[in-house]
């Protein structure tokens, strides 16, 4: 269910007319990546749409008969599989809310400390209910496709309203139905979908939507009839000078009658278009995928040739000689077949093929490897290939790394944040107030303070700058020795540090003032140890006895 406040009517004819023809021209741009896109999804995702949308009859029927070589596609199934569980690991608390400390807004003494601790409360509140609300949701399901499609080029997800139970229902959206646009910032804010839905679904999709009369006749008449909408996300930036936020004109149109049936204001982006990596001045995405076609169509030529020509190796090509006794018609190539020929005939004799195909095999593996290579980036040795030391292990996942982590973070921008922000939007919308996922804002003297997601990748990030300042620590304690690092490091400030980069629970690590009151609590028992082994002393007690 999609919560809309629709303003009803078919609008001004300008209006119409700029919606449409937008679409049009932008559909124009759109439609001239379909034939690589088929290309690359008849061997790398099969069962998927792709160009200009699979035919109705077609699904369901085995999509894989011009594919002979799957190294490309398993290589996409495993890297959209590493990135969803980097990003968003299942059952999980992949997200956490940056803590405003330090904000001017929260005010300083002890009314700032209790404005602090009120809105740390609201943040773990708000990041256990978002990760309970995404867990009993459909976004594991549908953000693994969305995720496969964007390393070929574009992947989108629509991100809807769903009931107080259920607050969050999620729609990959296939790549042959979308038609982005870029914003002014280089996002693919506006996306255009077309979308084929029946009849009595329209009132479940768009609640507020009002169908022409023909259409409610027609309902009347054929309710699985299936007609063509156009789903317009139209993003507006936000004004300075008049004080007015970003927003997306969000409507429904009916494609035949050219009419709108409904309009709406979004104040979060319903639909999410994303792309791994992308050329200069185009709007649909280029992944690694599009970049390994080639070897791909290459590796996948060949498995069909050494197939075809293994075929030629078992049956054999056979002539047979006119000499009006052997009919090749009743010829059955049996063990035990007798063959009848004429007296001074050759019969039927097999033709040498004209040449070997051993070649193929010198190239495939290394055609394989690069295929991997390139759409899963480097990877360390198998466990097969002999014993290898800690520091060659060490510098190939730090390879690994080097290449992973940059192109998993392009996807923070373009996914992660506003796919975030669009579901604390409907945790924290009015209508949910009713339910146990409920994220209520947090108000300090009457302005709402900015929860700010943060993503898992940039504790990565965080955790390889850790393990480089230890690594320094240690090598300088090498050479230097252990009293050059104590009169260098703030050793007491550098384990916190290293501890918090690491991602270890904040909340187990002593402060400043507790290990310093730590501190005095040791030295006091130490000074009563003494006082009582003065006194025992003085007592002329022996002290070992």
């Amino acid at each position: 269910m999609n919560m809309t406040h629709s303003v009803q009517g078919t609008g001004a004819q300008s209006a119409e007319d700029t919606v449409l023809a937008r679409y049009r021209l932008a559909d124009q741009r759109r439609r001239r990546w379909d034939a690589i896109l088929q290309d690359a999804y008849r061997y790398t995702l099969p069962e998927f749409e792709a160009g200009d949308g699979a035919d109705e009859a077609s699904r369901g029927s085995d999509r894989r008969t011009a594919l002979f070589d799957s190294t490309g596609a398993d290589a996409l199934d495993e890297k959209a599989a590493r990135t969803h569980g980097q990003l968003f690991p299942p059952f999980q608390h992949w997200m956490s809310i940056q803590d405003p400390k330090g904000d001017d807004s929260l005010g300083g003494g002890p009314e700032g400390a209790q404005m602090e601790a009120m809105v740390e409360q609201a943040r773990a509140a708000a990041v256990e209910r978002f990760h309970d609300a995404l867990d009993i949701s459909n976004f594991h399901t549908e953000i693994a496709p969305a995720l496969r499609e964007a390393y070929v080029s574009l992947g989108c997800i629509n991100i809807n309203f769903g009931s107080p139970e259920n607050p969050l229902s999620f729609e990959a959206v296939p790549v042959s139905r979308v038609v982005p646009e870029e914003a002014p910032d280089g996002i693919p804010r506006t996306v255009f979908i077309k979308q084929q839905v029946r009849l009595r679904d329209i009132a479940l999709r768009y609640p507020t939507a009002r169908l022409p009369e023909r259409l409610e006749r027609e309902k009347q008449r054929d309710p699985d009839q299936n007609v063509d909408v156009l789903e317009a996300s139209l993003w507006v930036p936000g004004d300075a000078a008049t004080g007015q936020g970003a927003h997306v004109d969000w409507s429904v149109w009916l494609l035949q009658d050219g009419e709108a049936i409904l309009r709406d204001r979004l104040e979060s982006e319903r639909t999410i278009a994303f792309r791994v990596d992308k050329a200069p001045g185009e709007v649909m995405g280029r992944g690694p995928v599009l970049k390994a076609l080639p070897e791909i169509k290459t590796a996948n030529k060949i498995v069909e040739l050494v197939l075809k020509n293994a075929s030629i190796a078992v049956s054999g090509i056979w002539q047979a000689e006119d000499d009006g006794v052997l009919n090749p018609a009743n010829i059955r190539l049996a063990p035990g077949t007798i063959i009848p020929k004429a007296v001074g005939s050759a019969g039927l004799t097999p033709l040498e093929a004209p040449g070997r195909f051993d070649v193929s095999e010198l190239i495939l593996g290394d055609l394989q490897q690069r295929i991997r290579t390139a759409i899963k980036g480097p990877d360390l040795p198998p466990a097969s290939d002999g014993v290898r030391t800690a520091f060659e292990l060490g510098e190939r996942r730090a390879d690994q790394t080097a290449v992973e982590i940059p192109q998993t973070l392009r996807l923070l921008n373009e996914c992660y944040d506003r796919l975030v922000r669009r579901c604390l939007h409907i945790l924290s919308h009015h209508s949910m107030a009713g339910s146990r996922y409920y994220i209520e804002p947090v108000q300090v003297d009457d302005r709402r303070i900015r929860l700010v997601p943060t993503s898992p990748m940039v504790r990565v990030q965080d955790e390889i700058a850790a393990r480089n300042s230890f690594n320094g620590v240690t090598a300088v304690a090498q050479f230097a020795g252990p009293e050059q690092v104590a009169r260098s490091v703030k050793m007491d400030d550098f384990a916190r540090w290293w501890l918090t980069q690491s991602g270890f629970p904040p909340d187990l690590i002593r402060t400043p003032d507790e290990v310093a009151a730590l501190d005095l609590e040791q030295q006091a028992g130490v000074a009563a140890l003494t006082d009582a082994a003065g006194a025992v002393i003085g007592d002329g007690t022996a002290p070992y006895e």
